[in-house]
């Protein structure tokens, strides 16, 4: 029994520290993908705009 109380304490420590590590991973995930939408809709506004400026010269 002394030597399962221990070992049962350390292994909630790394339970613990596993959980919160995978949380802090979730929220880091979150925040990138909502970083990389930020991107990829400035990207298509400036691409579409681009693209009426090349046709508008083609036009003129």
């Amino acid at each position: 029994m002394k030597k399962i109380f221990p070992l049962a304490i350390l292994g909630a420590a790394a339970g613990a520290a596993a959980y919160y590590l995978n949380q802090n991973n979730k929220k880091h995930v979150a925040k990138t993908i909502n970083a990389l939408d930020e991107i990829s809709k400035s990207a298509e506004e400036t691409v579409a705009d681009l693209a009426q400026e090349v046709i508008e010269e083609k036009e003129a």
